[in-house]
């Protein structure tokens, strides 16, 4: 999938109206990520409303004066109420109750219909139970989250049931009736548009936030995954896929720092070129499928043979190399011909024949001082030969060059 298509995505597509993700998955995601901010939101809303039956409840001693009508209206203020701190308590418990939408918009509609049931018995200030009403409208709408539709519907039916029932209280002309309904409808209106914008940005920044998550954990993987493929091709470019060992280039590399080691801790660095003997034969008779099981074997018995701080390699073709740091010549001798006697000793199973192979190793030990990795390698090489013009299965020496007239510095490849 292209960038464009991920960042496009229909997931992310919001509802004009309504203001919700029209994608299902969505919208539920956003209603669980988004629970303790909107559970957080719903309790402030409910220490407003508390507040506000507080101070509504001063306006009506002051209207009706202390006595029973004031503590009817206390008990309808209060049985209003408590219902939403009781949802308010449970939902300090259970957050995730701020997502059952019907449940909070009944909490709302017992709290709305108390307030118009406390405005219809006090037709004498009309003027404020409409303002009341008004602030109801638009707190419903904006400090409460939930689904708009609900909210929207809450407040058309109780704005029209506070029309009906105030109506039926003061007999407002029709002009001043109709003045009721408009401003009320602005309330609405303007309820409507804040809560939709709101609800709007609410997602939209989730949106940023998921997707730039989203992003984030790709760009991750994509990371991650060039590091493995980096990996996979250092690992292609360093090991011979068929024996296991070094590459050719891999260990001139190894033998070049072992050599600058040498140089500054004053320790010998010896070298090994082993060669198949017949390995073209063997190819011929038996297939190069037989001659692959051949060098892994070599490579594995050549191995077993060394210390760890040795390094081996192929050079190509049936020829390897070993590097033998802190070993003089006799040392690195004695290690040929071990591993030229458990490989002369080796049998492999082939077609129900036992197949044995030699080889013919080269020897050569560096001057530190003035040799160079490829002149030690090719008197290693010149020695291998020997061993084979002398009738193989063999280990010979390269002779020591002579000092130079003047010491090279430095190692090179």
């Amino acid at each position: 999938m292209s960038d464009d298509a991920f960042v496009d995505s229909d997931r992310f597509r919001i509802h004009p109206v309504i203001a919700q993700f029209e994608h299902p998955d969505t919208e539920a995601h956003y209603w669980i990520t988004t629970t303790d901010e909107a559970a957080a939101s719903t309790r402030t809303a409910a220490t407003l409303a508390a507040l506000g039956c507080v101070i509504l409840s001063l306006a009506d001693l002051m209207a009706v004066g202390a006595g029973r009508e004031w503590s009817n209206l206390m008990a309808i203020r209060l049985g209003c109420l408590i219902p939403a701190l009781v949802f308010i308590e449970f939902l300090e418990r259970r957050p995730r109750l701020i997502r059952r939408h019907a449940l909070v918009t009944a909490v709302e509609g017992v709290l709305f219909a108390g307030y118009v049931a406390v405005g219809v018995r006090q037709p004498d200030i009309a003027d404020v139970q409409h303002a009341t009403i008004g602030l109801v409208v638009l707190g419903l709408f904006i400090l409460v989250p939930n689904d708009i539709r609900l909210v929207s519907a809450l407040n058309v039916a109780g704005v029209a049931s506070w029309l009906v029932l105030s109506a039926g209280v003061d007999r407002p002309t029709s002009g001043a009736l109709t003045m009721r309904a408009l401003v009320l409808s602005c309330f609405l209106i303007m309820g409507f548009v804040a809560a939709d914008r709101l609800a709007v940005t609410r997602r939209e920044e989730f949106a940023a936030r998921l997707l730039d998550r989203e992003l984030s954990d790709r760009l991750e993987r994509e990371v991650a995954w060039r590091r493995v493929i980096e990996a996979e091709l250092t690992q292609r470019a360093n090991v011979d896929v068929l024996t296991g060992l070094s590459t050719r280039r891999h260990l001139l590399d190894q033998g070049v720092e072992e050599l600058r080691r040498a140089q500054r801790l004053g320790h010998g660095v010896s070298v090994l070129v082993i060669d198949v003997d017949h390995f073209k034969s063997v190819n011929d008779r038996y297939g190069h499928h037989v001659g692959d099981v051949v060098l892994a074997t070599l490579a594995g018995l050549v191995r077993d043979g060394l210390r760890r701080i040795d390094s081996i390699g192929r050079l190509g073709g049936e020829e390897f190399a070993v590097i033998m740091p802190g070993a003089d010549a006799a040392r690195a001798v004695e290690v040929a011909e071990r591993i030229r006697q458990r490989v002369a000793q080796q049998r492999l199973d082939v077609n129900d024949q036992q197949l044995s192979v030699t080889v013919s190793i080269g020897v050569a030990e560096c001057v530190v001082e003035q040799d160079l990795l490829a002149e030690a390698l090719d008197r290693a090489d010149a020695a291998m030969y020997r061993a084979k013009q002398a009738g193989r299965n063999q280990v010979r020496t390269a002779p020591v060059p002579a000092p130079s007239d003047s010491m090279r510095s430095g190692t090179s490849r």
